[in-house]
């Protein structure tokens, strides 16, 4: 298996794919997905053939929901991919702007997480925290803010 984040620990892999029988939903970013999917990682920007095969190769290995996130494509775009458990795919995208924040996926799981809590259905709840999380990343940029600025969006969940 490739080399994925010099950070992570050798043990990083096998470690989430053991936790994974917890779950009930997987989103990894694209750096995750290439590791969960047992394919070698390569930088965006990506095509969205490769992007579904990892999503379909995922679900296959593992039959949980599955959102990818942070997936840069081709056309500067920023996408989530998803799966449910009928096997429909859902893909939404919002245009990539000049900048990546840290935290971003921890604050896509967690308003993905509000939506399904409020039963709001898997298909909402991904476009939704997609939406969400870009307007985070926007009034962080507006305000030029080293850091995500998610509190600007509480108000809006």
């Amino acid at each position: 298996m490739a080399s994925y984040i010099a950070s992570f620990p050798e043990d990083y892999p096998s470690a989430m794919k053991e936790l994974i029988s917890y779950c009930d939903y997987l989103t990894p970013n694209i750096t995750e997905a290439f590791m969960l999917a047992d394919k070698a990682y390569h930088e965006g920007p990506y095509e969205r053939t490769e992007i579904m095969e990892l999503l379909l190769r995922i679900y296959g290995n593992y039959r949980k929901k599955v959102i990818i996130t942070g997936i840069e494509a081709k056309d500067n775009k920023l996408m989530v991919m998803a799966i449910d458990d009928c096997g429909d795919v859902y893909t939404y995208e919002t245009d990539k702007i000049g900048r990546n924040y840290s935290g971003t996926g921890d604050v896509y799981a967690a308003l993905l997480l509000d939506g399904l809590l409020k039963e709001r259905g898997f298909e909402t709840s991904v476009k939704e925290a997609m939406e969400l999380t870009s307007r985070a990343v926007m009034l962080s940029m507006a305000g030029n803010y080293e850091e995500l600025y998610f509190e600007g969006i509480l108000k809006e969940i």
